[in-house]
């Protein structure tokens, strides 16, 4: 059985620590296919800013979760007009993973007198394709305020969706597979550590193994625009314990709709000391390149909490004030 483990740590690693543009079947420079997409998004050309997807695309941004070509197609129509980005600086994770900030001016803060804003967008890039981009606006206190003036009330959902997170994580739990899944909307996406899973089929496969061996423990939940539950806490993986790596923390974003799961996304954060013992078991798997500090998909602070709250909140008042412009 240990030689099997083995195989699965090996990919493990692989996935967290390999060389950024040396992905089997990444042929194209992750980092230039995000460059010219954010130059062609800035032309305005909705045609050519279309075909950097690839079929199956998911983006989740502030205004939403689009699913495939045709939801990504209804929002992208209006971003090409509405949002112009100067990108900064741009990182590689995973080989096919590209986590780039910069500022960006958007239509919909500007009727609020908010001006240009520093962003955060992480992609999946496969075989020169987008598959997963999901840009977050990262707004100063004083934007933040601006916002908080102008946002509309928003009712309470019918349930709460942090009970919904926490009977899932309770379900999960006890591993049992049937009714964990039941937890998960048609066309729902998950995005972790080990790739991206778009449907139910899809979902199915990984959950599958996961309810098996992972064991969470929730320490704090916080609510932002409603229905996005941001989770952390505590998690007992049993790839990571065959390596002699101990509960990890994490960081997970849910977004319910009713009381089911319509994106999940968890994120493991490693201390230095965890790092090192998954290098050592990763050793002619490109360890030498490890960074000290991996760049992670979401940050676990309290700011970032707020900042996507913010910005999920300023979305949907976007999205309300477009309608009433069109309305007009």
């Amino acid at each position: 059985m240990w030689h099997v483990w083995k195989a699965i740590v090996a990919l493990v690693v692989c996935m967290l620590f390999t060389i950024p543009g040396h992905v089997a079947g990444q042929a194209v420079d992750p980092i230039e296919v995000v460059r010219n997409y954010i130059a062609t998004a800035n032309t305005g050309d909705f045609d050519k800013t279309f075909a950097f997807y690839a079929d199956g695309a998911v983006v989740k941004n502030p205004l939403g979760l689009f699913v495939g070509k045709e939801q990504v197609s209804g929002w992208l129509q209006q971003d090409v007009k509405t949002t112009r980005a100067t990108p900064e600086d741009f990182q590689v994770v995973n080989g096919n993973t590209v986590v780039n900030t910069g500022m960006v001016s958007l239509a919909r803060f500007e009727q609020l007198g908010v001006g240009q804003t520093k962003y955060r967008a992480e992609y999946i890039i496969e075989n020169g394709k987008i598959r997963f981009f999901s840009p977050t606006p990262i707004l100063t206190p004083e934007q933040q305020e601006k916002v908080r003036a102008a946002a509309p009330a928003v009712a309470p959902p019918t349930i709460d969706p942090i009970e919904v997170v926490r009977n899932y994580i309770t379900t999960v739990n006890t591993g049992d597979f049937d009714k964990a899944f039941a937890f998960y909307a048609d066309g729902a996406v998950v995005k972790n550590p080990l790739g991206l899973f778009v449907g139910k089929e899809q979902i199915g496969s990984w959950l599958q193994q996961d309810v098996t061996t992972t064991r969470a423990t929730p320490q704090d939940f916080q609510v932002v625009n409603g229905n996005t539950v941001i989770n952390t806490g505590v998690v007992s993986l049993a790839r990571f314990e065959q390596l002699g790596v101990g509960p990890v923390q994490y960081r997970s974003e849910y977004l319910i709709e009713g009381d089911k799961i319509k994106y999940f996304s968890p994120t493991i954060i490693l201390t230095p000391e965890q790092q090192e013992k998954v290098r050592a078991a990763g050793a002619g798997s490109a360890a030498p390149n490890v960074p000290a500090a991996l760049p992670q998909t979401g940050s676990n602070g309290s700011e970032y909490v707020w900042m996507v709250g913010v910005a999920l909140l300023v979305g949907s008042l976007g999205l309300m004030l477009h309608r009433r412009t069109r309305r007009m």
